[in-house]
């Protein structure tokens, strides 16, 4: 009877944990003040890691991805010490706690079936509430066009969120609601997913943001390989929705030149902006990098424009801590991509393509990986999240199967 008592009140403490990770990750769609939302993952958070004491004791006990991580975070540290200013080890190491704290809280609830019943597809319907309402307010303005303004999350910021970040979460969101469409049954909720995987293919597109078109992609056709026949009504929506799209984009500009703005826009700058921190590199830097203090950042007067950050986290982590955080990093990502693709095999192929997609989109945008401080913001939604739960999952399918 005491053990059942006990099984019980850990199943509530889970709860807690979930919803406490639910209500931070949503901040990511309408909280703007990055500061606070970073703050409240304590307020939210922290009540929950304290009642999972237990959990989170084995689970920093039995997994090693977690020490992995916990090397690249030491290294980094490290790379203060050579780094040009000095940074304040005190805000590092509170950065540290925080990012720690996610993945701890992540992991704790990573077997759990409130990940697919609770926390993803809240998520997912979150995503798909804010697009609709970013499409309805934002092109509802005067002289507003979907060909030649980019949608903005309009809950984000008076001027709206970055149409490149707005398109991110459009994907990951899509991607959540056409795997969950190839889970359901023919009963309503089926068609509750398909619908909002239009509403966030339509707010995909009208971002324009090629990153995101090409994460999008990359998961889809993750789904489309691991879950075939089921993926089929999934791709057929997409397919639909995009042709809408673009024939409405056609009744305002012609298509030939709609693709030759966005191929222009793809094109410049960026790879400027790579070639300028390489070029930043002495052979020192590219082994052990200039340190975490180090600005990583463009002054205006090189490109006539401020770059805030190197627009790709794996150069990010190159220019900041040379090959050796790199490598780390690489091999971080890389055990959690062999989980999710055992995962995908096994009957969860959604791991897979948020990952994927979340690692193929960061090429090209984003800057710090662990850490909250990030000047892109997305980073944990996009390549932790799924990251530290393929593990966790992977970790409770060796030996219990898979905690569906």
């Amino acid at each position: 009877m005491e053990g059942a008592e006990q099984s019980e009140r850990e199943r509530w403490w889970r709860m807690v944990l979930a919803a406490g990770l639910t209500l931070w990750l949503a901040g990511f769609w309408f909280w703007s003040d990055a500061s606070t939302h970073r703050l409240a993952l304590f307020v939210l958070v922290l009540p929950g890691l304290v009642l999972n004491w237990r959990e989170l004791r084995e689970v920093v006990r039995g997994e090693r991805w977690l020490w992995l991580v916990g090397v690249l975070l030491v290294y980094q540290w490290l790379s203060t010490f050579w780094s040009d200013p000095r940074i304040n080890p005190g805000g590092y190491w509170l950065d540290v706690v925080m990012t720690g704290s996610f993945l701890l809280g992540v992991m704790a609830i990573s077997r759990s079936p409130l990940v697919l019943r609770w926390v993803f597809p809240a998520l997912g319907l979150l995503a798909a509430l804010v697009a609709l309402v970013s499409l309805l307010v934002f092109y509802a303005e005067p002289g507003r066009s979907v060909a030649e303004d980019r949608l903005r999350n309009v809950w984000v910021y008076e001027e709206g969120l970055n149409p490149v970040w707005t398109g991110l979460l459009c994907s990951f969101g899509a991607l959540v609601a056409a795997w969950k469409a190839t889970r359901e049954g023919l009963g309503r909720w089926r068609w509750v997913w398909l619908g909002a995987l239009v509403v966030l293919v339509l707010g995909l597109l009208a971002s324009q943001s090629r990153g995101a078109m090409l994460a999008f992609g990359v998961g889809m056709g993750v789904l489309v390989v691991m879950e075939r026949r089921r993926a089929v009504p999934s791709l057929v929506v997409c397919a639909m929705s995009g042709l809408a799209f673009f024939i409405l984009l056609a009744t305002v500009q012609s298509g030939s030149e709609a693709a030759r703005d966005m191929i222009g826009r793809g094109t410049t700058g960026r790879f400027d902006i790579y070639g300028w921190f390489f070029k930043q590199m002495a052979e020192l830097d590219g082994v052990i990098g200039k340190g975490m203090g180090a600005p990583a950042s463009v002054p205006e007067e090189e490109f006539g424009w401020f770059v805030r950050h190197p627009h790709s986290v794996y150069l990010t982590q190159l220019y900041l801590t040379g090959v050796i955080g790199l490598g780390l990093l690489l091999t971080i990502l890389t055990v959690a991509l062999q989980w999710s693709f055992k995962l995908a095999r096994a009957g969860e192929a959604l791991w897979l393509a948020l990952l994927g997609g979340g690692c193929v989109a960061l090429v090209f945008d984003g800057s710090y990986v662990f850490s909250l401080h990030s000047m892109g913001r997305l980073e944990p939604l996009l390549l932790l999240l799924p990251a530290t739960l393929a593990v966790g999952r992977g970790r409770g399918m060796k030996g219990e199967g898979l905690p569906l």
